[in-house]
């Protein structure tokens, strides 16, 4: 046996090795890869798909910013809380079906280039809510929301 494998050398550091054949240390050695691979692909996928999702998210805001009548835009994401807040600030132009159309545009888009194109679905682990900036410094109005496990985003303009 190599005694060059660096696992080889894990295990022979335990004595674990000495005391058996040679069948034996395979089986414990396959069946500790994959138990290591398997913890190792759970724990980093939802953190991985929060923090993917993120950056899309945020490198789209120009979009946003680009649109008539929008005059200000801000993101903020919380893992913890698994939630994705977008602020848009926009002047007396801005119709709600317009804005309806905006916000859907940008999630369609931000998601567009992830695996799951579909940002109904890709984002359906999430929370998300969308306030309105730049009318109040402090508690935002929000204009819609969507819960974590739902579709769908839920509009609260008037």
């Amino acid at each position: 046996m190599k005694r060059c494998c660096k696992l080889y050398v894990l295990v022979k550091a335990w004595g674990i090795l000495d005391q058996m054949d040679f069948k034996k240390p395979a089986v414990f050695v396959l069946v500790i890869v994959i138990v290591f691979s398997l913890i190792g692909c759970k724990s980093s996928n939802p953190n991985g798909d929060f923090t993917e999702i993120s950056k899309h998210l945020a490198q789209h805001m120009n979009q946003l910013d680009d649109e008539d009548g929008v005059t200000l835009v801000g993101f903020a994401a919380d893992p913890k809380e698994n939630v994705f807040k977008i602020g848009v600030g926009y002047d007396s132009t801005m119709t709600n079906l317009r804005l309806e159309q905006i916000i859907e545009g940008y999630l369609s888009d931000s998601v567009s280039t992830i695996k799951e194109s579909d940002w109904h679905q890709k984002l359906k682990p999430y929370n998300i809510i969308i306030e309105r900036i730049g009318v109040v410094k402090t508690n935002f109005p929000v204009i819609a929301h969507k819960n974590e496990g739902e579709t769908d985003l839920t509009f609260f303009i008037s």
